[in-house]
């Protein structure tokens, strides 16, 4: 495109002509010709811009590739940057301001109607546009080159500088290792004081430093020299020195690696990050190469570097301990030996204790045996010889405790030797103690016992052996204790003589305290003689008390029989007391047969009396002591009459389970039979208690009556058996109390419990025959009601017929001749019908009580358990009123009834009660008849009296259960 203006703008005799001929008025002023000159010598500049840029070499940011570096400085690089920022900063100031007036201007024409030179502003302005655009590309394209370009350089420089920081690291790695390694001192002139040392050695070694100083507090280690002559004050000074340079040289050695590997390398690795994420292409794989190059050779270095340096540190430290602890093992081990020597001369007055200044020295030698363990050993690449001067040391200190060990176990056998002198010493002095106290126990229970044996306490005194005086208890509690303390003490003799012989032997071998062995066996000669005198005066004792023994053990053999028989008799009287049938109570459970323990308890008693007791009675017999014997003997008598006894207890309680069997099983049947009878009086009362039009026909109630026949039948045949059915175990003679067969288990007071319990069960079966039978003969006289309630509607009906035949026959007469067309039959039936109709219209007017009269042929008596009813109260409200009372609540209210209750009972006649409420509510809801009878809140009150009566029995109900369980909770226990 060509920078000059168009012709319209250089020629402004047309542009005046076409200013005169222009109808619209669009002319340019003179200051827009101007503007627009400087447009176009602004776009020929950008052009030029273009042309300059799209001449310039292409920067190279790849080329060389790793290791060598780029040909472009710095220097350079500034200058590109200044010449590309001075161009971008005018091309954007272009931009933003003339560029943008005339985007305004070529609009506006835009928006009129175009003449050719509006054309050519517009055209102008659109190749400007594109020009800018273009301009402005080449530069960012520039300025990317640029920043990847500047980014390797830097790069290059990081890269450059990190080599140069490792070789410097390497340099100075040798001159630490030389400082920072061990060697052998005199204990006096180590590199490192102790202070200085354990401030830089591990926890381990601080720990165990104040066992190792131990040695100083041993009894004879003021002959030791002592760490203060080592440590003079010019040594101190030469040590602190050293330790404060060897810090030093750590703590610079540490700082270079850190450095090295936390800055100078991650700098390098963030410029070549950035120079691949500006790089449109990838980088040549060189450039990684380069950098993974450098990190693993700085990682190979700096990786392990600090801490192999400071276990150096700790190793030194810790080789000095050791040392300097191992030298002083060596020289407490020896003057302990020295000491022991001098000691073994003065037994046995020697009261020094050698074996904790031992047991000191080994504790330090194992601690110092577990740093030379836990001696750190540091290894790196860089210091290949390491492993050699590791090996060195350990050799050197294990050396050196070698000799410790070997000093501590000549120590150790010294030490054993003293001991067992004063061992052998300490034991000869206790057995000789131990023989004056035994002699003097000895001679002492010699006199006892010739003083003892004198009284007169033996078989002579009768029952005084058998304990039964409190003389002879007290000669038997104070002979057992003398015995007692004589077997101890004759014990004790014969041990203390074995350990005299040994202790004589021991000192003997060892050549000490003759005088010593010499007073232990006079001492023990003593005790031999003695111990022999009471050994024989107990034997003789020990006869006449076995003799004593037999005679005790027959009598608590006595004593233990007639226990367990009464043990016995307690088991039958609570199995009989079990055995007891009770009411409101679970059936008795059925233990095993009485009989077999009272056979148990006579065989046991037998063979007891057969091997302890009948002997003891031979020998006394032999030795003509008759008291003892006759003791025994009525004794074992009253045993054996004991066990006869239970026989006839037992037989009684085989009784009791009979009688709860039998009374159970008489219980089960009435309890099949009243439930049979309260269903049907339940179904009875439903029916009575029903609408009279549901009442059922003979067909439905037939079978109830056979089943209260049938239940009739069966109360009968079990009152009728209940004689013969039901034991009864009192004799009709008071009972006799030979061998003890009193009337224990109460037999008498059982029976009548019994019976009273079996009259009230017949009792109430009959009471519920009676009540069921009632019930039928009520519900038959329903059934005639209903019958002739039947036919006085067939009736009505009838006299409701002929009222309409003879109006019809009336009207027929008065319209029609005076001759009636009714034959003879037909008269006679008016006639009778027209007799009878007052009286059925009579019968229709009663009160409705009358439809309870029966007909002459139905004449029936009624029962004495109905009742007369008001003469006005409806047929409803008189049956309700006999319902509520029926139900049986003055039988369970009765004083003289002995029984009470149950759950169920109570429950029946709250439910009846219950029924005869619903039905009330009912007659009060649907009756009109109720308006009119006054008499109705009388059966209220008396349905309220028969709730009151009916929850006293749900009280007694209530009662009745809690005994019921308190029985099976004492039953239980």
């Amino acid at each position: 495109m060509s920078a000059t203006l168009p012709p319209t703008l250089w020629a402004p005799g047309r542009r005046a002509k076409g200013s005169a001929t222009s109808s619209n008025g669009e002319e340019l002023a003179g200051e827009e010709v101007l503007e627009l000159r400087l447009f176009a010598d602004k776009k020929v500049w950008i052009e030029e811009k273009i042309q300059f840029l799209s001449s310039l070499p292409p920067v190279e940011v790849t080329t060389p590739e790793p290791p060598a570096r780029s040909p472009v400085s710095h220097k350079e690089l500034d200058a590109w940057w200044t010449e590309h920022d001075r161009i971008e900063r005018e091309i954007q100031a272009y931009d933003m301001g003339d560029l943008t007036k005339m985007r305004n201007i070529a609009r506006e024409r835009s928006k009129q109607e175009l003449s050719p030179r509006d054309t050519d502003l517009i055209e102008l302005t659109l190749t400007t546009l594109f020009a800018v655009d273009k301009l402005l590309s080449l530069l960012r394209q520039r300025r990317k080159a640029l920043t990847r370009l500047d980014y390797r350089l830097k790069w290059e420089e990081a890269t450059a500088s990190a080599w140069q920081f490792r070789q410097r690291l390497l340099a100075d790695l040798p001159t630490f290792l030389a400082k920072a390694r061990w060697r052998p001192t005199p204990i006096g002139d180590s590199t490192l004081p102790r202070s200085a040392s354990s401030s830089l050695a591990p926890t381990s070694h601080k720990t165990r430093s104040s066992s190792s100083t131990s040695f100083a507090s041993s009894p004879s280690s003021q002959d030791l020299p002592t760490l203060s002559a080592s440590a003079s004050s010019s040594t101190l000074r030469a040590s602190s020195t050293t330790t404060n340079l060897l810090s030093l040289s750590l703590a610079a050695l540490t700082t270079q690696s850190r450095t090295l590997s936390s800055s100078a390398v991650p700098l390098s690795a963030s410029f070549l990050d950035k120079l691949i994420d500006s790089s449109i292409t990838p980088l040549p794989e060189s450039f990684l190469d380069e950098q993974d190059r450098l990190e693993d050779s700085v990682k190979a270095i700096s990786e392990g570097l600090h801490r192999f340096a400071e276990q150096l540190v700790g190793q030194r430290s810790a080789a000095d301990h050791l040392f300097q602890g191992l030298s002083i093992a060596v020289t407490t081990a020896r003057t302990l030996e020295s000491d022991i020597r001098t000691a073994q001369a003065e037994l046995p007055s020697v009261a020094s204790d050698f074996a904790s200044r031992l047991l000191s020295l080994e504790r330090d030698l194992d601690d110092l045996r577990a740093d030379l363990r836990n001696l750190p050993r540091p290894l790196h690449p860089s210091a290949p010889d390491q492993s050699a001067h590791n090996s060195e040391l350990v050799a050197t200190l294990q050396q050196r405790l070698r000799d410790a060990g070997e000093a501590a176990r000549a120590a150790e056998a010294a030490v054993a030797r003293c001991a067992a002198d004063r061992r052998a010493v300490q034991s000869a002095q206790a057995v000789r103690t131990d023989l004056l106290r035994l002699s003097k126990e000895l001679s002492t229970f010699r006199w006892n016992i010739e003083a003892i044996i004198t009284r007169p306490a033996g078989l002579r005194d009768g029952l005084a052996v058998l304990d039964a005086s409190d003389a002879g208890a007290a000669f038997e509690y104070e002979w057992d204790g003398l015995a007692e303390r004589i077997a101890v003490a004759v014990e004790q003799a014969e041990s203390v003589s074995k350990d005299t012989a040994r202790c004589v032997v021991e000192l003997a071998d060892r050549k000490i305290c003759s005088s010593l062995r010499k007073e232990v066996r006079d001492a023990a000669a003593d005790v031999r003689g003695l111990r022999q005198s009471v050994v024989e005066l107990l034997d003789a004792e020990a006869r006449r008390r076995k003799e004593v023994s037999a005679v005790r053990a027959a009598s608590r053999t006595i004593e233990d029989a007639a226990r367990r028989v009464t043990v016995v008799k307690q088991e039958l009287c609570e199995a009989g007391e079990d055995s007891k049938w009770r009411e409101s109570r679970m059936a008795p459970v059925e233990a095993e047969d009485v009989k077999v323990a009272v056979s148990q308890v006579r065989a046991e008693v037998d063979s007891l009396f057969a091997t302890r007791v009948v002997p003891v009675l031979a020998s006394l017999d032999d030795l003509q002591l008759v008291t003892l014997r006759q003791n025994l003997l009525e004794r074992s008598d009253t045993v054996i009459d004991r066990i006869r006894g239970l026989d006839t207890l037992a037989s009684q309680v085989d009784g009791l389970r009979r009688q709860s069997r039998s009374i159970q099983a008489f219980v089960e049947e009435v309890e099949v039979v009243t439930t049979e009878l309260r269903g049907l009086l339940h179904e009875l009362d439903a029916v009575v208690a029903g609408p009279a039009d549901a009442l059922p026909g003979d067909a439905e109630i037939g079978p109830m009556c056979d089943r209260l026949e049938g239940c009739a039948e069966t109360v009968k045949a079990l009152v009728d058996n209940v004689a013969t059915s039901i034991f009864l175990l009192a004799p009709a003679s008071p009972p006799s109390s030979t061998h003890g067969s009193d009337d224990l288990l109460q037999l008498a007071e059982q029976d009548d419990h019994v019976r009273i319990f079996v009259n009230n069960t017949c009792a109430r079966l009959r009471a519920l025959v009676d009540e069921a039978q009632r019930s039928t003969d009520v519900l038959a006289i329903m059934q005639k009601a209903r019958r002739w309630d039947a036919d006085c509607l067939e009736a009505e009906r009838r006299v409701e017929v002929l009222a309409q035949e003879i109006g019809r026959v009336g009207y027929v007469l008065e319209t029609g001749p005076s001759t009636t067309a009714l034959g003879a039959p037909e008269a006679d039936a008016l006639t009778q019908a027209d007799s009878a109709e007052p009286a059925l219209q009579d019968s229709s007017a009663a009160p409705p009580t009358a439809t309870l009269a029966l007909g002459p042929e139905n004449d029936t008596a009624l029962d004495l358990f109905t009742f007369d009813p008001p003469s006005d109260e409806p047929a409803a409200f008189s049956d309700l009123r006999r319902h509520v009372q029926r139900i049986a609540t003055a039988d369970w209210l009765s004083p003289t009834l002995l029984v009470l209750p149950s759950t169920a009972d109570a429950a029946s006649l709250d439910g009846e009660l219950a029924t005869c409420r619903g039905e009330l509510a009912a007659l009060a809801e649907g009756s009109d008849e109720t308006l009119v009878w006054a008499d109705f809140p009388s059966l209220e009150r008396e349905i309220e009296d028969k709730d009151k009566q009916v929850r006293r029995v749900a009280a007694l109900a209530r009662f009745a259960d809690f005994l019921a369980r308190a029985d099976a909770t004492l039953s239980d226990l």
